[in-house]
């Protein structure tokens, strides 16, 4: 699908320009949840523990971390859900300690939509939408805007803010809403009460272009190691088999061609060496270069919200076909 609106749409194919798109890519999990610490830390949840004990742990034990640290990186992590607790945390820049007194009336709104999302006939959910995030809302100062990953609000952020440029090299990880069910917009950010994952997907990609297109402007988009990825494929029958597919692309620095497809079967288990490669100035066409043509990819598969229950199968094709996923027999389960 990705590559449809990519293909139907020559501008959002210019997009792209200087990357190279790995399309043979699979993820390691197939939800959020397990995919975002994974996608930063290269360490496997196999539900040895909690998962707060997990995250934690991973975010403390991160490679990406550790080596943006010894190279002086001003590290900047924008999650909406941030989980990491320790006090290894503080060496992220962009945090902000906030005043944890609540509304009461604003708290007992937001369980009401849950209720009320919960209970309601199918047809009248989206009346009540729910957002995890309006939780944080009700307890925020006035005077600080937190992050928020919707598409409007990232768009709008990198359409209208100003770039402040530094001499501290820096690291941005941005984890937006993307292509994620509701789709509840369309490519120019209209709301609409019954939109299609094609619509959801442009606009997507005009927040990538208004991103890439900033850079620009503050001329920091040459010297500027870029990966655009999603943390997990989506199933069109909201099945879990099929959304081991995540989308990549790869701009390495001072990097300039038309846009590269590759057939290289990646794997998120391969990231910490892209970063390394991209730290070390590498081009997107140099790197996974030692990848064998007939490798076999790791993915935990579940299903959604019943994490506790992990069963490992091996991508023997291509990522996106459900037909060469192989059970291997080997089950991760915590009680």
């Amino acid at each position: 699908m990705f590559e449809k609106v990519m293909t139907n749409n020559k501008e959002y194919k210019e997009v792209f320009k200087d990357f190279t798109y790995f399309k043979d890519t699979t993820s390691t999990y197939l939800y959020t949840r397990d995919s975002i610490p994974y996608i930063l830390s290269g360490i496997w949840n196999e539900n040895k523990t909690d998962f707060s004990t997990y995250y934690n742990k991973a975010m403390d034990d991160s490679m990406l971390i550790k080596e943006l640290k010894e190279r002086k990186y001003n590290i900047n992590l924008y999650e909406n859900e941030f989980n990491w607790k320790t006090n290894k945390r503080n060496i992220v820049s962009n945090l902000t300690e906030l005043n944890r007194n609540i509304d009461s009336i604003s708290y007992i709104k937001q369980q009401t939509k849950y209720v009320l999302f919960k209970y309601l006939p199918y047809p009248l959910k989206r009346f009540s939408k729910i957002e995890t995030m309006d939780y944080e809302i009700i307890k925020r100062k006035k005077d600080i805007e937190l992050y928020g990953w919707g598409n409007k609000f990232n768009y709008d952020h990198f359409n209208e803010d100003e770039i402040k440029l530094t001499k501290d090299k820096m690291f941005k990880f941005i984890h937006i809403e993307g292509s994620h069910l509701p789709f509840d917009m369309d490519e120019n950010f209209n709301p609409v009460n019954d939109g299609t994952y094609e619509q959801k997907l442009g606009s997507s990609l005009n927040i990538i272009k208004a991103f890439l297109n900033k850079l620009r402007e503050n001329d920091v988009y040459d010297n500027s190691a870029i990966i655009i990825l999603s943390d997990h494929g989506y199933e069109m029958n909201l099945e879990s088999i099929g959304r081991q597919n995540p989308i990549l692309f790869v701009k390495g620095i001072d990097e300039h061609h038309d846009m590269k497809n590759s057939d290289i079967k990646v794997s998120y288990t391969d990231l910490n060496a892209l970063y390394l490669d991209l730290l070390d100035d590498k081009k997107s066409t140099e790197v996974f270069s030692d990848i064998p043509e007939d490798r076999e990819r790791r993915i935990m598969v579940y299903e959604y919200l019943k994490e506790n229950k992990m069963e490992e199968y091996i991508q023997k094709g291509n990522a996106w076909d459900n037909e060469t996923m192989v059970k291997t027999g080997k089950k991760y389960n915590r009680k």
